[in-house]
């Protein structure tokens, strides 16, 4: 009996240990997601480098995938799994999604992203139309020059 019992209490005790972080796998985020969502997690997030942000997003694209973690039992666990996966890649992580969702601090920096390729387009279009107006001015110059190499060549003509 003493050896049925120890048994029984380790045996609960491994599945009580199997509830710990875990290593996964998968292609995308999205994968993830599911996977965990379909096994009873409750806390999930994605951390990935800042240089991966954007104007158009989180810069997830070529292959990038962001670390993530999950847990039973917090979001900060969740939070720490997925940071310590992603130091691995940068020193300079963030958390970009709980639970699926963008953070605060992930909006913010997609915005500021938007905000910079806006004023280097802008930027950009004004050194358009300067170069524009300067071809243009350039342009009325060499017109008024020629106008006066004829009006010299008819008074040449004249004489």
């Amino acid at each position: 009996m003493k050896k049925f019992l120890a048994i029984l209490v380790l045996g609960l005790f491994l599945v009580g240990c199997a509830t710990g972080p875990r290593l996964f796998n998968f292609d995308t985020a999205e994968e993830f997601e599911r996977y965990v969502l379909s096994q009873g997690y409750i806390y999930i997030t994605r951390a990935q480098p800042r240089f991966w942000v954007d104007a158009d997003g989180m810069g997830i694209k070529g292959g990038r995938k962001p670390a993530s973690g999950a847990s039973f039992h917090s979001q900060q666990e969740a939070n720490t799994i997925a940071l310590n996966l992603c130091a691995q890649i940068s020193y300079d992580c963030f958390v970009s999604h709980i639970s699926g969702s963008l953070t605060y601090e992930a909006r913010k920096l997609i915005d500021e992203e938007k905000a910079e390729e806006l004023k280097k387009e802008k930027k950009q279009k004004k050194e358009e139309e300067k170069k524009k107006e300067e071809d243009q001015l350039d342009k009325e110059e060499n017109e008024k020059e020629e106008e006066k190499t004829e009006e010299k060549v008819d008074d040449d003509d004249f004489f």
